[in-house]
């Protein structure tokens, strides 16, 4: 089997790689050694587009694949391992389940409406996904 890149998914690496090092590598030690995360590097991360990346275009994703998801998750990770972690939420956490739920046929809910278990979530403005109780 070929586990290589494909030239997609390369310079897809390689943009991420570049968005890493420029934007996440100063602080990166002290932000390994704090609890929480900062909402600074998380606007950070999601303005570059690496939150929701296997969410559907016309959902507000970037229509990637799982592979593109993992791939930003790693690339960061090399550079900062504490903002992988954001980028790990912001694909596989609330946003990955709702998105891969919703059928074609099914209304568009509105962001803070009620989910099945009768949680609310809201898209914040650092582009995470936040659940409020009903």
């Amino acid at each position: 089997m070929n586990f290589d890149f494909t030239e997609e998914q390369q310079m897809f690496a390689d943009s991420v790689r570049r968005f890493a090092r420029a934007e996440l590598a100063d602080g990166a030690l002290e932000r390994a050694h704090i609890a929480g995360n900062s909402w600074d590097v998380a606007r950070k991360i999601a303005q570059a587009g690496l939150l929701g990346i296997t969410l559907k275009s016309e959902d507000g994703g970037l229509g990637g694949s799982l592979m593109d998801a993992v791939i930003a998750i790693q690339e960061t990770a090399l550079v900062c391992p504490k903002s992988a972690d954001i980028v790990q939420a912001g694909n596989f956490r609330p946003i990955r389940p709702e998105g891969e739920m919703a059928a074609e046929s099914a209304p568009r809910r509105d962001a803070d409406q009620p989910r099945h278990d009768g949680a609310r979530c809201r898209l914040g403005d650092d582009g995470i996904a936040h659940q409020r109780a009903a």
